[in-house]
């Protein structure tokens, strides 16, 4: 190249805002532009020029690397190259250099660098995102699987797989549709308006079916994604709440069935009491009654308030059973005699009595099985159908009181729900002795060591009584 003609490229590389270099195979710097200067922060080339080519690496063992690529040809086209400026820190640079042959070997290596710096730390900033992402992703207490545009899941974190009872490969691909019990309405509705790019996310409560085909509720915030490169999606979050949904209906449940307990007590009450004050105003106000009619007068104020104290004990015995412990005195008492006793002043006098004996001895309170026998023969004269049967037996197992009416009979998944607090059998009217009665019954039965049962028979309603068998006297008689 003539004289003029190189000063003439050489003015052209000074003025050019891009860093050119050229450098020896041993590290020389031959030539270089004020754009390189600049770039690494040295006031003139000259000053860059005194310096070894590997001076100018983050890592000097760098240069070497990239210098015997250079000789072999195995240098890429373009190569990313971290490179340290005269004040310390590091820029990151992309590089395209190459090797310059005369036929004789390598002359020299020239190329041209381009700062990245920005980009390589908004590629970190990046990668941290996403490590970050990932880390919170896999190690959520909340279920979260992302979803591609044609609503198939693309990942699936750990406790979505442990909700749904499935396996991260056994997720992938499926149709997330496929996890709802309710995929139709707002929800359906509100995801593809999220695809759309109308709205960025959806809150509800929805359910999901699990592997074993258990159904849960769980709180589900959908979010979408629209990256400006690459394929738009959902991300979704799972808080499983089937319990807590479940124990809040619960708690409804009893408090719906306590106002109902309030409603029926107010109306067991306020009948007997009508009676009582109507019959006392009576007693009070004529003068002219004779001594037969005061006497029938008061004979219905008494068993009225009989009604009305049996039932403030139910009351009384199941608010101590929520606080501590019910007094029960077992001793050795007759089920006949105490049948009998109890029949000779009950108001329905149609209720048929049988006895397996003429003494049925059994270990109990007397006091708190009549207070179950006047729960059984008050609710099957209010639930039950004629006839009502009144049966007293013993066998090895103990004593037993049955109480049958003519039904209808409660079918068998209401057995034991009858027994709870608070709950009434299907069909059955206003009144506490379903609601509360059976319920201070049978716990009543337990602390006596016994038991208190309902089965069907034939279409009739069986209630049983079992008792502990009386203990044998020193005389050998039961």
């Amino acid at each position: 190249m003539p004289s003029e003609d190189r000063r003439e490229f050489s003015t052209l590389v000074a003025r050019l805002p891009v860093a050119i270099f050229r450098t020896a195979p041993d590290g020389r710097i031959l030539m270089a532009n004020q754009a390189l200067a600049d770039l690494l922060g040295y006031e003139s080339v000259a000053e860059l020029q005194r310096l070894h080519a590997s001076d100018l690496y983050a890592d000097p063992a760098d240069r070497d690397e990239v210098a015997r690529r250079l000789l072999d040809g195995t240098m890429p086209a373009s190569n990313e190259i971290l490179l340290r400026r005269k004040d310390g820190t590091v820029v990151w640079t992309r590089a395209r250099a190459h090797a310059i042959d005369d036929g004789k070997g390598p002359r020299y290596f020239e190329g041209v660098l381009i700062e990245i710096s920005e980009q390589k730390q908004a590629e970190v900033r990046l990668r941290a995102s996403e490590d970050r992402f990932r880390t919170v992703f896999l190690a959520s207490p909340v279920g979260m699987l992302i979803g591609g545009p044609d609503l198939r899941v693309r990942a699936a974190n750990p406790a979505i797989c442990s909700l749904l009872e499935l396996t991260e490969e056994e997720l992938i691909d499926a149709p997330i549709s496929d996890l709802f019990v309710d995929d139709t309405g707002p929800r359906a509705a509100a995801v593809a308006s999220m695809l759309a790019g109308d709205r960025d996310h959806h809150e509800g409560e929805h359910r999901l079916v699990t592997a074993g085909g258990d159904v849960k509720t769980v709180l589900t915030h959908l979010t979408a994604f629209r990256p400006a490169h690459g394929e738009h999606g959902l991300l979704g979050q799972f808080v499983d709440i089937t319990d807590r949904r479940r124990m809040q209906e619960k708690l409804e449940q009893l408090v719906r069935s306590k106002d109902e307990l309030v409603r029926s007590v107010s109306h067991e009450l306020r009948t007997p009491l009508t009676s009582v004050v109507g019959f006392a105003s009576e007693l009070e106000e004529r003068g002219d009654l004779t001594e037969s009619e005061r006497g029938e007068l008061i004979g219905y104020i008494a068993e009225q308030s009989r009604e009305m104290a049996e039932l403030v004990e139910d009351l009384l015995a199941a608010a101590r059973a929520g606080v501590g412990p019910v007094n029960v005195t077992p001793e050795p008492m007759d089920l006949v005699e105490a049948c009998r006793d109890i029949l000779s002043t009950w108001r329905d006098q149609t209720v048929r009595f049988v006895a397996g004996a003429d003494r049925v001895g059994a270990w109990a309170d007397p006091i708190r099985v009549r207070q179950i026998m006047r729960n059984l023969l008050t609710n099957a004269a209010r639930y039950g159908s004629p006839p009502v049967e009144l049966r007293v037996d013993a066998d090895r197992s103990g004593a037993a009181i049955e109480v049958t009416d003519g039904g209808p009979a409660l079918p068998p998944d209401e057995w034991e729900a009858i027994f709870e607090p608070y709950r009434r059998a299907h069909g059955t009217g206003d009144g506490v002795a379903v609601g509360l009665g059976l319920a201070v019954s049978r716990r009543l039965a337990r602390m006596m060591a016994g038991e208190l049962s309902y089965r069907s028979e034939n279409g009739n309603s069986v209630f049983e009584l079992r008792l502990p068998a009386e203990p044998a006297r020193p005389d050998g008689r039961g």
